[in-house]
């Protein structure tokens, strides 16, 4: 134990970890043990330099588990890893002055204020400073029935309190037994309470009661993206626009014939999900609910075409009979351009449509770009056409709209559900989804298209939170991906169907509908911010209390 006391091991050997505990290892139990590693020689060390080491181990960590931005820009992969860990920096020096007292009295209230300190500190990292919620440590937990079965009271911030509240307690167990002091049940206390709260809330709250719900079609293309982009340079042959329909049109034909064999079905596919901007149009006509699209013909003077009668008839024969949910880039009388959801009834009347509210940074806009020089401007337009094969300049939806979709076929009488539509990487901001539910959406689907990081474990990471959205608003999850994975997550947060990633194949399956709130659909993620505050009040009047003592005890 005595290189704990050192700088280096302790923050790298947490890294590791904490790697671990994520895809593509995902051992979750090693979180807290990871924390324990970070928190052992912080402690140690009496908080000397305890932030240059939460920097560290946190700055190798997020370099490894966000790994998978790198195929797509290296150097913003190395600045978010580095502006992550910053934060985590400052969280540890935060710490210093509780550490210190626990290695020279023998206090141990940090183990108190270090957990709900770094809710706030999460949340900081999550909305205030980067609004890039990936790899909290609580979504570790995805497959803890503890962790994943509380998680309908404070959302993933509960697994990451009960997480770094255990690797707190062990911290502290160990240093005091390397310091010869008596351990005693205190240190224990803080992380037993959290568990045993959640373990109970998790057995003795009321079960979900579920009901049958629509059957869906979700069709994974698995469309390089490359190819996509029309930017290939191996050689290969682009696909032609007809081409690119059949690909899907073929899925949606193998899921169909599938239906007479699958045992747990009947009567209708209620709802076939085209992934995000799968419709193979690159500029489109005006969306207008309740009426046709515009005829279909190519833009003059382009190879672009417009999404028009001809698309809609396709997109509703491939549904044969069922609703369609397609993403799309549609274009307003103004030129802008958005990523959007739209919902197509039985008929091919569009019954409601969805634009993306959060715009991924550097891939959809880039808000710097206005301030350039002309020159300079249309130089880094020019190099992102060529890297990417479009310049980022979408604009964002309004906020969210709930589509209603018709169930039981398409004669009526038929029942209606209400969907709550995410786009692409939406899925991991915990307050998306929750407005929806609010607004009394059935069900969320998730559309997307990570052919950016195929091979990566993007895909697997992303599954994680979603299973979280699914528990804390109990509320099913479907999740529709060109490339994977797509899956059904019921609103326990267990997946009951999936794909494989990076696979060209469909899912079909129904998706168990359940009713009723939770304390997360009606408070979100200010609880977190309350707690991250009160684990502050509580650092500084542990702080003052002990320089008040320190006379007395001399």
């Amino acid at each position: 134990m005595k290189a704990f006391r050192g700088f280096w091991l302790a923050p790298l050997i947490a890294a590791a970890l904490l790697w671990a505990s994520f895809a593509p290892v995902d051992f979750g139990f090693l979180a807290p043990f990871a924390w324990a590693a970070l928190f052992l020689s912080m402690r140690l060390r009496g908080g000397e330099r305890a932030g240059w080491q939460s920097f560290v181990g946190h700055y190798a960590f997020f370099l490894a588990g966000l790994w998978w931005i790198s195929p797509l820009v290296s150097i913003g992969w190395a600045f978010v890893a580095l502006w992550c860990a910053t934060i985590e920096g400052f969280f540890g020096r935060c710490l210093k002055p509780a550490l210190r007292a626990a290695r020279d009295r023998g206090s141990w209230t940090w183990v108190i204020a270090a957990p709900l300190l770094h809710l706030g500190f999460d949340m900081i990292r999550t909305t205030l400073a980067t609004g890039f919620p990936w790899l909290i440590t609580g979504y570790s937990g995805w497959r803890n029935p503890v962790l994943i079965g509380s998680a309908d009271l404070i959302g993933v911030h509960g697994s990451t309190l009960a997480i770094v509240a255990l690797g707190a307690a062990i911290a502290e167990v160990v240093a005091r037994r390397i310091e010869g002091r008596p351990i005693g049940r205190a240190p224990w206390v803080p992380a037993a309470g959290v568990w045993a709260a959640f373990a109970i809330w998790a057995i003795a709250k009321p079960a979900i009661e579920t009901r049958p719900g629509p059957n869906v079609l979700l069709l994974q293309a698995s469309i390089p993206q490359e190819l996509k982009e029309a930017r290939d340079a191996s050689g290969h042959a682009l696909p032609t626009l007809d081409e690119w329909w059949g690909i899907h049109e073929r899925e949606a034909a193998a899921g169909r014939a599938d239906f007479p064999n699958y045992r747990d079905l009947s009567g209708f596919v209620d709802l076939v999900v085209w992934p995000e901007t799968m419709v193979p149009t690159s500029a489109l006509a005006p969306v207008v609910e309740g009426r046709r699209f515009l005829a279909a013909e190519p833009i003059p003077g382009s190879k672009q075409w417009r999404l028009g009668e001809s698309a809609c008839r396709r997109l509703t024969a491939a549904s044969h009979g069922a609703s369609t949910l397609a993403g799309i880039m549609t274009e307003d009388a103004q030129r802008k351009q958005r990523n959007t959801a739209i919902l197509l009834d039985p008929e091919g009347l569009v019954a409601g449509s969805q634009d993306k509210q959060h715009l991924t940074p550097g891939g959809e806009t880039l808000l710097f770009l206005e301030w350039l020089p002309g020159p300079l401007r249309a130089t880094v337009e020019q190099q992102l056409r060529e890297f990417a094969g479009f310049v980022p300049g979408l604009v964002a939806g309004a906020g969210p709209r709930l589509l209603p979709l018709r169930t039981g076929g398409s004669a009526p009488p038929s029942a209606s559900l209400q969907l709550g539509v995410l786009i692409c990487y939406e899925s991991i901001f915990p307050e998306l989804p929750r407005a929806m539910a609010r607004d009394g959406a059935d069900v969320i689907v998730n559309i997307s298209n990570y052919g950016w990081f195929t091979g990566t474990s993007q895909m697997d990471q992303a599954l994680a939170m979603a299973c979280f959205r699914a528990a804390e608003l109990r509320r099913p999850v479907v999740l529709a991906s060109n490339n994977g994975i797509s899956a059904v997550i019921g609103a326990d947060g267990y997946v009951t169907a999936r794909t494989d990633a990076d696979v060209r194949t469909h899912l079909l399956a129904e998706v168990p509908l359940a009713s009723g709130t939770t304390l997360f659909t009606l408070v979100g993620e200010w609880a977190a911010w309350v707690l991250g505050v009160a684990g502050a009040v509580f650092l500084t009047v542990s702080k003052q209390r002990t320089r008040t003592e320190a006379p007395k005890s001399s």
